[in-house]
């Protein structure tokens, strides 16, 4: 839920790389989709700015491109 997503944010804004492999619980619907997509957004933003970035596993790009 919301303070999942907030305590994953707090680590996530400060690494400096990330590794994400799995998406975090069925996303294929919402309102399921709220938690990975969350994550997958800041995932992003990071890797493009301060952060080493590297996804793998197909549920994980697939939820990458969906955001």
């Amino acid at each position: 839920g919301p303070a999942t997503i907030e305590l994953y944010k707090s680590y996530i804004q400060k690494a400096k790389t990330l590794v994400w492999n799995g998406a975090m619980g069925y996303f294929e619907q919402q309102p399921y989709d709220t938690g990975t997509l969350a994550i997958a957004r800041l995932v992003a933003a990071q890797s493009k700015g301060k952060a080493f970035g590297v996804v793998g596993g197909g549920e994980t790009v697939q939820a990458l491109e969906m955001v």
